[in-house]
């Protein structure tokens, strides 16, 4: 796939939404072939025997072994080099300075998801707005429909903003956590009176 598509598939990360936007961005890398080495570092496999002098059989699976970890480095390093590439090409000017001197797709990943990957409150009231704001449609089927708006509201109860408690001994509790019957309370108030 050229970068052309992924220019066009991935929109820019400005710093909002970056769940929906690694989510994109990491089905990007998982069609490339890229992804693996957001969860992994470069392999030392091979090494170098100490024990002198080494027969010829054993220096020659020395030999193998050391090239086939030069080229197991080589290969990840390239992996490596074209997932940075990928991942600072769909980050805002802002965002990519704060990327800058990093050596590893992984650090990018998680220095990115560690800074914004939690939303703040913003985003979890911009989530229920949609959801609040959705029509179910009078003449299509309403499951399509229904699923956005469960989609908009699992987000906002996924957000985590916990609250303040002084009490240690008390367990933190989401303030964002929407219960069910709720949102089914609220679905079936939003169907058509056909319904």
């Amino acid at each position: 796939m050229s970068s052309n598509v992924l220019m066009t598939t991935v929109p820019v990360f400005s710093g909002v939404d970056f769940n929906i936007w690694a989510d994109i961005l990491l089905s990007w890398l998982q069609a490339t072939g890229l992804s693996s080495v957001l969860g992994s570092e470069p392999s030392s496999d091979a090494t170098v025997s100490s024990v002198s002098p080494l027969s010829a059989e054993d220096t020659a699976a020395q030999a193998e072994a050391i090239t086939a970890a030069l080229k197991k480095q080589a290969d990840w390093d390239e992996k490596n080099d074209k997932a940075i590439g990928s991942i600072k090409l769909r980050l805002s000017p802002a965002i990519h300075q704060k990327t800058l001197g990093m050596t590893s797709a992984k650090e990018i990943w998680a220095t990115l998801k560690n800074t914004y990957g939690k939303p703040g409150v913003s985003a979890v009231y911009t989530d229920f707005k949609r959801a609040t704001s959705i029509t179910i449609p009078n003449d299509a089927n309403p499951s399509a429909t229904i699923e956005l708006i469960r989609m908009h509201f699992d987000r906002v109860s996924a957000a985590g903003i916990s609250t303040d408690t002084t009490d240690s001994t008390t367990p933190t509790a989401s303030i964002t956590k929407i219960p069910n019957f709720l949102i089914v309370m609220f679905i079936i108030s939003k169907l058509p009176p056909r319904y």
